[in-house]
């Protein structure tokens, strides 16, 4: 039964199970590095109903071209989905397969289409539970910035909503491991003018990613941030500067009764560390 319908694509057309194996064919060549030719590619409905796969496709190393002449031989939308709702372009990125993530947005999918969690691609890598789906973080990450037009700024937004930018999300999502300090030192190096370090949001408290770092105690993000010459001055709605803000959150530190004291603990050393670094800045 190659044509039974698992999921369905934008156009709310039926997409055949054989051509989802397909795709999985394609991510599974490139990751395994296998060899052969275009010619040797055989009709893959029979085989790929059964779950089966295609001898000796080529899908690795940065055959683009061939992996697009592949897809589009047998009708694989550049923006399928499985049936667990993963997009090729998201499982190609976290894979590594990224000959086949090249290909894709050349025919039809893009980089900028929100992902099931409301941001990019390039959001969602900044995600916790998606991040640990990625076989290589920050290699996924200067591949997807090597993607973008010089000084086009196309990724720099990953979610319409308030427009939240992707140092914003970097930004409130503390980690203390040191490939999360790594991923963001490549996002600063990539998106290091004025106008990206500071930029707001567009909700009510028109937030910049250093007062988000500061509000949800990103001590990482805040010294990265300040040493890449984010402005430290800019008042808030409330006319309070970052260091006022890292002061009131140590202050209710002291005050509140935790439960859970390694919790207490831990978010009380990280405000200290964020009041000391705003600090330093203000002399």
């Amino acid at each position: 039964m190659g044509d039974v319908q698992t999921n369905e694509n934008e156009t709310g057309l039926p997409i055949p199970l054989w051509k989802q194996h397909l795709l999985g064919s394609a991510l599974d060549r490139e990751t395994h590095g296998m060899r052969a030719t275009l010619q040797q590619v055989i009709q893959p409905r029979d085989v790929l109903a059964e779950g089966g796969d295609i001898p000796g496709v080529d899908l690795g190393g940065d055959n683009s071209l061939l992996q697009a002449e592949i897809l589009n031989i047998h009708g694989v939308p550049a923006t399928i989905v499985d049936n667990r709702g993963c997009d090729a372009l998201s499982l190609a990125l976290f894979r590594g397969a990224f000959g086949l993530a090249r290909c894709l947005p050349a025919n039809g999918e893009s980089l900028n289409r929100p992902s099931g969690i409301g941001v990019t691609v390039l959001g969602s890598l900044f995600f916790p539970d998606h991040a640990r789906q990625v076989d290589d973080l920050p290699a996924t990450l200067r591949f997807i910035l090597s993607l973008e037009p010089k000084d086009s700024n196309e990724f720099f937004i990953v979610s319409d909503y308030v427009k939240t930018s992707v140092i914003h999300i970097a930004a409130v999502k503390y980690n203390p491991d040191p490939i999360s300090r790594q991923m963001l030192e490549i996002l600063l190096c990539h998106y290091s003018k004025p106008e990206h370090l500071n930029a707001k949001v567009t909700t009510p408290a028109r937030s910049t990613a250093l007062r988000s770092a500061t509000e949800v105690l990103n001590p990482v993000a805040a010294e990265l941030l300040l040493s890449a010459g984010a402005d430290h001055t800019q008042l808030d709605v409330e006319e309070r500067t970052c260091l006022d803000i890292a002061f009131q959150r140590l202050a209710k530190l002291t005050m509140f009764n935790c439960e859970n004291e390694s919790v207490r603990d831990d978010e009380f050393e990280r405000a200290g560390k964020i009041v000391h670094l705003l600090a330093q800045k203000n002399g």
